[in-house]
């Protein structure tokens, strides 16, 4: 497969003074994951739930999306993207998914985790507690798919916040799958914290980045991502047809990552 390298010192999306001013601006505070009570739906409200399919290697997913799931509840750009990426390395490299063991971080609705599952792969789908039982749903949903496959997956708690969460991983994976995850400046270094934790000397990290919800946490994540891992971005005209204007920054798409 072709593939662009990026360079290790910054991605040329970026100027220096970007860079160095995402770099300035965060001090790294603690942030809280619950969400605003301002923002929290009324009770006398009906959420915002439905149901999908979306088919990949032959496999047809049910996916469930539902808002009282918090952000994770709907299903992103970015997760379509990698399952085409696991397409591709599946029906044009003879990669092969069954019997690797694998991670998804910040999983949300959990597609590309499901994937991986009904391929055959050990999966841990993870995200915070709000989020568990939609992921909990949709491996129910699927468990024939997974049956078939010969895969397993199974819904846990991973807060990047969180030590005590992070220890209850032992690390020893073949792939991390991340979607959309670099969305709030305050959650970039427990991010890569987590990464490092997860990751060995032949991890790799499948990374989704498309256009991002904040360019401020972008432009950080990329400012200090080179510092522990390296990262090669594939080209994105080989699995996403039309490749959409979301993709065509150097800083977007996606990204193979090994920690160094």
């Amino acid at each position: 497969m072709d593939t662009v390298p990026v360079t290790e010192e910054k991605p040329e999306g970026l100027s220096d003074s970007q860079s160095e001013n995402a770099k300035e601006e965060h001090n790294a505070p603690s942030a809280t994951k619950q969400i605003d009570e301002e923002e929290e739906e009324e009770e006398d409200q009906p959420a915002c739930i439905w149901d999908t399919y979306k088919k990949f290697c032959g496999v047809k997913i049910l996916v469930h999306e539902d808002y009282d799931a918090g952000l994770g509840g709907t299903l992103f750009d970015g997760a379509l993207c990698l399952c085409n990426y696991i397409e591709y390395l599946k029906t044009n490299e003879n990669v092969s998914f069954k019997g690797k063991k694998v991670i998804e971080l910040g999983a949300g609705c959990g597609l590309p985790g499901l994937l991986l599952a009904s391929l055959g792969a050990a999966v841990d789908i993870t995200d915070i507690e709000q989020t568990v039982e939609l992921i909990e749903e949709n491996i129910e949903n699927n468990e024939e798919n997974i049956r078939l496959g010969e895969g397993k997956a199974v819904a846990r708690i991973l807060d990047w916040f969180s030590e005590g969460d992070r220890a209850g991983f032992d690390g020893d994976y073949d792939f991390i799958l991340a979607a959309d995850t670099v969305y709030n400046i305050e959650v970039i270094r427990p991010y890569l914290e987590t990464l490092k934790s997860l990751s060995n000397d032949h991890t790799k990290i499948l990374f989704a980045h498309p256009a991002p919800r904040e360019a401020k946490a972008s432009a950080f994540f990329w400012s200090i991502v080179y510092d522990e891992f390296h990262v090669e971005k594939i080209s994105t005209q080989k699995f996403v047809p039309g490749e959409s204007d979301g993709f065509q920054s150097p800083t977007n798409g996606v990204f193979v990552m090994r920690k160094k």
